[in-house]
């Protein structure tokens, strides 16, 4: 039984060291990018269902670093401008800057945080990608992938106090 254990053990052990060097930018999966302890995973702008609208960016951002990160600003390829925003209570408010602390993940999705996407170009088609960049308040600038998807609508949310 031992044998058998050992010989099913020693090619996944063997893998997995094999795996340790190397270019660290092929050993992130798809989809995520890494940068001094920050990542972003998951990103997808929403076209916006009524022509000249805003899109919408959803994404996550993780801080595996040692110390807080400031987040304060984010853009996205092809697009005019993107600004966080957060909805509270149907209210949408922008978010100037973000304060992401040493191992937290803070999650940009429907009904709360979202990057408002303005001015998208009509080269961005669903099922394509773009790019995501996020601006840290240390000037340092983390990029990834953005899905795009097919036109949705975004909720009803107040504008009227931005």
């Amino acid at each position: 039984m031992k044998k058998i254990a050992l010989a099913l053990c020693l090619p996944l052990a063997l893998g997995a060291l094999s795996a340790c060097g190397g270019d660290k930018k092929a050993q992130t999966p798809a989809g995520l990018s890494a940068m001094d302890g920050m990542l972003i995973h998951d990103g997808r702008l929403v076209l916006p269902a009524v022509k000249g609208r805003p899109a919408a960016g959803y994404f996550t951002v993780s801080n595996q670093s040692g110390s807080v990160a400031t987040l304060t600003g984010v853009s996205v390829a092809h697009t005019g401008k993107a600004e966080m925003h957060v909805t509270l209570d149907g209210i949408m408010e922008a978010v100037p800057r973000l304060d992401i602390g040493s191992g937290q993940s803070v999650s940009f999705g429907p009904g709360g945080k979202h990057a408002m996407v303005f001015d998208v170009s009509p080269d961005l088609q669903p099922g394509g990608t773009t790019e995501l960049t996020l601006t840290f308040s240390d000037g340092r600038k983390l990029t990834a992938p953005m899905q795009i998807e097919a036109p949705g609508m975004m909720g009803a949310m107040d504008h009227s106090k931005m």
